[in-house]
C-alpha cells in the first residue's frame, strides 16, 4: 500500500501543485464571471501552468532525498528499522491528511504539506526496505524480495490510473485522493508497529543454519573485524611446550613459532 501511494504520489506531484496554483486542488469552486474570465485568461499561461509547477516540485523531491540519507544513516547507526520505517510513514501518512484541510487555510500550507509528505515517504524506503530483507533472511530471500518488489510494480501501476479515474469522476479534486493515500501510508506505518512485536515469530527454527544470524553482521560498516584463534600449535621438544598461539584479535596468525614449515621441522630434528 505504501509503494502504491508513493507511485501515485510521484506521478501527480506536479498536476498536484498546479491546481494548487490555480485554486483547483480541491475541485472547481463557485465564481463569479469576472472570475471565470481571470481564470480562463491564466489557463493560457505557461508560467502558472507548466513552467511554476514543474520548478516547484523540486522543492518536494529535493527534500524527500535528503529525509532519505538522514533517516537511512540514522537507522543504521542506531541498528534499527522497525521505528524508523514505521515513523517516516506515519509522517507522511498523517501531512497528507492534513493536506486539504491546509489546503482551504492558505496555498502555502497545502504546498508545505505536499514537501513533508515527500519527505517522509522517501526516508521510509531504506528502512522499509532493509526490515523486508531482515523478514525474509535465509534461503526464503531470494523468493520474499522479488514477490515484495513485484507487488510494489503492481501497486505503482494500478495506483497512478486509480487516482486518474477518482479526479475526473470527483467534483472535489484531490480531496478523496489525498484522504485515501494518507490513511494507506498511515496503515502501513500502524502495521510496522504491530511487526515490531511479531519480530519473535520471525526468526528461524532454533537449529537452522540461519538461527544465530544477525541481520546487521551482513550491513557494511556494522560488522566487526573476526576474531579466530589459531589452534595449529607447533610442538617444540619432548617437554610439550608449545609456541605461543594467536593473539586476541589476530586472524590466522601463530606471532612466536617459526611461519616457515622447514623451519619448523628442523626445531623438531634438534630437539
Amino acid at each position: 500500500m505504501q509503494m502504491c501511494a508513493s507511485h501515485t504520489y510521484i506521478l501527480w506531484l506536479p498536476t498536484i501543485i498546479e491546481a494548487l496554483i490555480n485554486g483547483r486542488a480541491l475541485g472547481k469552486m463557485p465564481v463569479s464571471k469576472a472570475q471565470a474570465a481571470a481564470a480562463a485568461a491564466t489557463s493560457h499561461d505557461k508560467l502558472r501552468t507548466v513552467i511554476l509547477p514543474v520548478l516547484l516540485a523540486a522543492i518536494p523531491y529535493t527534500a524527500g532525498a535528503v529525509a532519505a540519507w538522514f533517516v537511512a544513516a540514522s537507522s543504521q547507526k542506531r541498528q534499527e528499522v522497525y521505528f524508523h520505517a514505521s515513523a517516516s510513514m506515519l509522517f507522511a501518512g498523517v501531512f497528507f491528511l492534513l493536506f486539504p484541510v491546509l489546503t482551504k487555510a492558505a496555498v502555502a500550507g497545502g504546498f508545505v504539506c505536499l514537501v513533508l509528505v515527500a519527505a517522509g515517504g522517501s526516508a521510509a524506503v531504506s528502512p522499509k526496505t532493509a526490515l523486508v530483507a531482515h523478514a525474509c533472511r535465509g534461503p526464503s530471500q531470494v523468493v520474499g524480495m522479488p514477490v515484495y518488489s513485484s507487488i510494489s510494480v503492481i501497486g505503482g501501476v494500478i495506483g497512478p490510473f486509480a487516482a486518474g479515474a477518482i479526479v475526473q469522476r470527483s467534483s472535489s479534486g484531490f480531496t478523496v485522493v489525498a484522504y485515501a493515500l494518507g490513511a494507506m501510508i498511515a496503515l502501513c506505518g500502524v502495521l510496522t508497529i504491530i511487526l515490531k512485536f511479531l519480530e519473535k515469530f520471525m526468526k528461524p527454527p532454533v537449529g537452522s543454519a540461519d538461527a544465530n544470524d544477525n541481520f546487521w553482521d551482513d550491513v557494511p560498516g556494522q560488522q566487526g573485524l573476526p576474531v579466530v584463534q589459531d589452534t595449529s600449535d607447533v610442538l617444540l621438544g619432548s617437554s610439550g611446550a608449545t609456541a605461543g598461539a594467536a593473539a586476541p584479535g589476530v586472524v590466522g596468525k601463530n606471532t612466536d613459532a617459526p611461519t616457515d614449515v622447514t623451519a619448523c621441522a628442523a626445531v623438531q630434528d634438534q630437539a
